[in-house]
């Protein structure tokens, strides 16, 4: 059950990042909008190198990795192997035990993503502060 929402959340925070990056193309912030569907799609395309590295061995299981990872499914995935203590097979001669791979993936979503994405969108909000509102007291009012 754990496995299935982790699948479940994986896609959902995918959902989010493209929700959010069209609202920036609605609202006209197309820098913010690139930016953030190249960290994105930078995040996603360090993960496929990792899944393609790890099982570049076995075609088809490094073919049915990818599409886990491309649908955003691989993290749930990952987290049921663990939390079976399954290996992958012998002859499958994968470089990375399965929690390995599951922390690499991580990794790659954090810095990739996670971090640069929060970066800019603080950045954006310190550089679009509102003026100060001052308070001006009406005409013969007492102080």
């Amino acid at each position: 059950m754990r496995s299935v929402a982790s699948s479940f959340f994986s896609v959902f925070d995918f959902g989010t990042d493209i929700y959010t990056i069209i609202k920036y193309f609605e609202f006209e912030r197309d820098a913010f909008g690139k930016l953030m569907l190249s960290f994105v799609t930078l995040s996603t395309v360090l993960q496929v190198i990792v899944v393609i590295i790890n099982h570049r061995h076995n075609v088809r299981s490094c073919i049915m990795e990818v599409f886990w990872s491309i649908t955003m499914i691989k993290p749930g995935l990952n987290k049921y192997r663990v939390l079976t203590n399954q290996n992958f097979p012998e002859d499958n001669k994968t470089l990375i035990p399965p929690v390995v791979e599951l922390v690499t993936l991580k990794l790659c979503e954090v810095f990739a993503e996670s971090i640069p994405c929060t970066l800019a969108e603080r950045g954006r909000s310190n550089t679009r502060r509102a003026p100060r509102e001052t308070f001006e007291h009406p005409v013969g009012a007492k102080t």
